[in-house]
């Protein structure tokens, strides 16, 4: 069979997939399922409500629904309305008003002309706070009734599809440009690494306004295959849900960052008795630093339960290239280096785990900093470039010319190759990954220097490796030294800045006299020297 082109090719295949193929919903009270057909249909009569609302061929429309059946089902409608979609987490509505005003500032960027979120959460958004031409549409009190007609929408490979909005983004958000072509040539080379077939089954628990999330049910509906979506929530509270669906679903390839194969490793027996994992033929991890403890830690547990080694697929990517850059084939593990040619995130004798080799159509390079290219287990910036590469950021063309140099994407991250297999080291220092989300340093130093006692340009934030997780660690230095002796307050009310404006809490705050950063003869801050010295254990 061809690949769809596009994400609307691929809508308008579902109705001919068998009654029994299409979305179940897993870990609620109750159970739904949704053939693909009837998936097709409905998305097509909200597809009609979309259009009667004034929305056309490249338009942008905000979806906040939680993990469900309906959420997908909206996303099917703006595919089949020919318009992009802009998935974003539902509780920016609910939360404080910095939350709000993050989406109000998200929904001008991209020029938004529908919002649509269940009736509670539109409520909590007053309509005054949203721009005039954006309406705003309680899919749950207002649903889109069953329409006639068919839709007069064609839609090209080079049209956008998907917004996807970088993560940690606060004042001044980025929206990766991602068209149908980038969409389909990333599942299409995907499913060419895991092969999918009839009895492949996809399960997922990723909040669908995570690209890895997202893509993993529009990759399902192009192959098309069942689709298993767990509730986000439910995996936090009760992890033990994501192997019971696998088991239930007999469930064949899923995909997580590593965090939440290390949560599994602290479930108690009685929590996990019954599991049956012999079906899993792909556990993607992905999203952030794959952890060799965590992959040798999960084998050694679900063994017995009928994971295998050859499962694992370590991968690599990130939301600039569609998702995937990097992946192995189906069935071969991981590689792993335990002598890395330098010291991974500051800490020796962790080794490092390859994530896989670029695709066929993609060109991938390690340069140092003039841009050459480096030979094997030398480490400097990871470039890529091929048709998923994304068209830049939207609406921000001095941040794209900066992404893409004469074709290249230049991602940021640090690796090497070694025989083909790229194996990531690190990150530069403006970009931090936690649980699967990106934070920017400079965001995140932003937030910390509005405590009136943090001197200008006097704060530091950081990554660093604790056991099979990441974190972030912060710095601050005061205006006087007479202040420190209110030091713990200041780093509660940093703690709490952050947990309310960029939803992480930092592992560490260190609070310091001022002058105490070692900067350049410009005055810049030099983040990694400050770095090195806290993992040296050399910050008092």
């Amino acid at each position: 069979m061809t690949f769809p082109a596009t994400l609307l090719e691929a809508t308008r295949r579902l109705p001919a997939c068998p009654p029994d193929m299409g979305v179940h919903l897993f870990g609620t009270e109750r159970s739904e399922f949704l053939p693909y057909c009837a998936l097709q249909e409905r998305g097509k009569d909200v597809a009609h409500a979309l259009r009667a609302r004034g929305v056309g061929r490249g338009d942008t429309v905000i979806v906040a629904l939680p993990s469900s059946v309906e959420l997908l089902v909206h996303l099917c409608g703006v595919i089949q309305a020919g318009a992009v979609i802009v998935c974003v987490d539902p509780g920016m509505l609910v939360g404080r008003g910095d939350h709000r005003r993050r989406l109000v500032a998200q929904a001008r960027h991209v020029g938004a002309r529908v919002l649509l979120a269940r009736g509670t959460l539109v409520g909590a958004l007053s309509a005054h706070e949203m721009p005039a031409e954006c309406a705003l549409w309680a899919v749950d009190e207002h649903p889109a009734g069953p329409a006639d007609g068919a839709l007069a929408v064609e839609v090209e490979p080079d049209d956008l599809a998907v917004l996807q909005f970088t993560s940690g983004s606060t004042s001044a958000p980025k929206a990766v440009r991602i068209t149908h072509g980038n969409v389909m040539n990333n599942a299409s080379n995907l499913a060419g690494r895991f092969r999918p077939g009839p009895d492949d089954v996809m399960v997922s628990w990723l909040p669908l306004f995570h690209d890895m999330g997202l893509n993993a049910f529009l990759g399902s509906m192009s192959y098309p295959g069942p689709f298993v979506l767990i509730p986000t929530s439910r995996f936090i509270y009760r992890p033990e849900t994501w192997l019971k669906a696998i088991t239930v679903h007999r469930g064949t390839i899923s995909p997580a960052p590593n965090f939440a194969y290390a949560r599994c490793l602290d479930l108690p027996a009685h929590r996990t008795a019954g599991i049956d994992l012999r079906s899993w033929r792909v556990a993607l991890n992905g999203a952030e630093r794959v952890c060799p403890a965590t992959l040798e830690g999960f084998t050694a547990r679900f063994q017995s339960a009928g994971f295998h080694p050859t499962a694992w697929s370590a991968v690599y990517g990130l939301a600039e290239a569609t998702l995937a850059v990097t992946v192995p084939d189906a069935g071969t593990g991981y590689r792993f280096d335990p002598a890395p040619p330098t010291r991974v995130f500051g800490a020796a004798g962790l080794g490092c785990v390859g994530v896989g080799q670029p695709f066929a159509d993609h060109a991938l390079r390690v340069v140092d900093e003039a841009r050459r290219t480096l030979p094997d287990r030398h480490v400097g910036e990871i470039l890529v470039r091929g048709p998923s590469i994304s068209r830049g950021y939207h609406g921000d063309a001095t941040a794209s010319e900066r992404f893409i140099v004469d074709g290249w994407l230049h991602t940021g991250d640090l690796g090497y190759l070694d025989a083909g297999e790229l194996y990531v080291v690190g990150r530069r220092s403006g970009k931090i990954v936690v649980r699967g989300h990106n934070y920017h340093a400079e965001e995140l130093e932003a937030l910390i220097e509005r405590e009136a006692c943090v001197r200008p340009s006097g704060a530091l934030a950081f990554g660093v490796v604790r056991g099979a997780t990441d974190d972030v660690v912060v710095a601050a230095e005061l205006r006087h030294a007479s202040m420190l002796e209110c030091s713990d307050a200041v780093a509660d009310r940093i703690r709490a800045t952050l947990a309310r404006d960029a939803g992480l809490v930092p592992w560490d705050v260190i609070i310091l006299a001022p002058g105490s950063f070692e900067r350049t003869s410009s005055g810049k801050k030099r983040r990694e020297a400050f770095r090195d010295a806290y993992l040296a254990q050399q910050i008092a």
